[in-house]
C-alpha cells in the first residue's frame, strides 16, 4: 500500500540524505510513537479539537477529498509539549470503520491502530519545514508558542481498515532534538 504525495506537494516520500541522524531516526521509526515517547518521560495527551472540517490543500491529496473528521492532539513529555498531531478520515468513515476515534478522549490513537489485525499501515511521508500555509502551522504555533515559525519536522502515514483511510500526521517540537539528544537509545 504505497502512500505517495503528488509532485507539486511539499510532502515527500523520502528523507533527505543529509538530514541529521536523530530527526531521521524519529521520523522513520515504525510502531506507535506514543509507546516510544513513554520511554523518555511522563507522557500526557491533550485533545485540542475534534470536528468535521475542510482539509487544507496540502492534506486533501491524502484522502482524495476535502471534507474530513479531524482530531488534533498535543503530546507532552514531563509537561512540555513535544509533538502535535492531526488524524483524519472521511466524515462517513468516522461514523463507521473509524468510529472509535470519536470516543478516545485523551487515550492514544495507537490503542486502536496497533491492536486491530484488520488495520494496516503505509510507508511514511515527510515534511521537513512546515510553512505558514500548512494545516500544521496554526496548531504547531499555538502548541509550541513559536512566533517566527522554526523548522518543524513532520511525518504522516495512512492506516487502512475495510478500505477506509485514516491519516495520522505527527509534528515534532523544534526543541525535541536538543531536550532528548540521545533519545534513539531509549526509544
Amino acid at each position: 500500500m504505497k502512500f505517495c504525495p503528488p509532485a507539486e506537494n511539499s510532502w515527500t516520500s523520502q528523507l533527505p540524505s543529509d538530514l541529521a541522524p536523530l530527526p531521521a531516526f524519529w521520523l522513520d521509526k515504525p510502531g506507535a510513537l506514543t509507546a516510544s515517547l513513554r520511554n523518555l518521560g511522563q507522557l500526557t495527551l491533550a485533545v485540542q479539537a475534534e470536528r468535521a472540517t475542510t482539509l487544507h490543500e496540502e492534506e486533501s491529496w491524502m484522502l482524495d477529498q476535502p471534507q474530513a473528521w479531524v482530531r488534533e492532539i498535543v503530546m507532552s513529555l514531563d509537561e512540555q509539549p513535544m509533538v502535535c498531531a492531526r488524524s483524519f478520515c472521511t466524515v462517513a468513515a468516522s461514523d463507521d470503520q473509524w468510529g472509535s476515534i470519536k470516543n478516545l478522549g485523551t487515550k492514544p490513537l495507537a490503542d486502536i491502530l496497533y491492536n486491530d489485525p484488520e488495520v494496516s499501515r503505509s510507508n511514511f511521508c515527510y515534511r521537513l519545514n512546515t510553512e505558514t500555509d500548512s494545516a500544521l502551522a496554526p496548531l504547531a504555533q499555538h502548541t509550541f508558542h513559536t512566533q517566527a515559525l522554526q523548522p518543524l519536522y513532520a511525518r504522516c502515514s495512512r492506516f487502512m481498515r475495510q478500505n477506509q483511510a485514516l491519516i495520522v500526521i505527527e509534528c515534532f517540537h523544534p526543541e525535541f532534538w536538543t531536550r532528548y539528544p540521545n533519545s534513539q537509545l531509549l526509544a
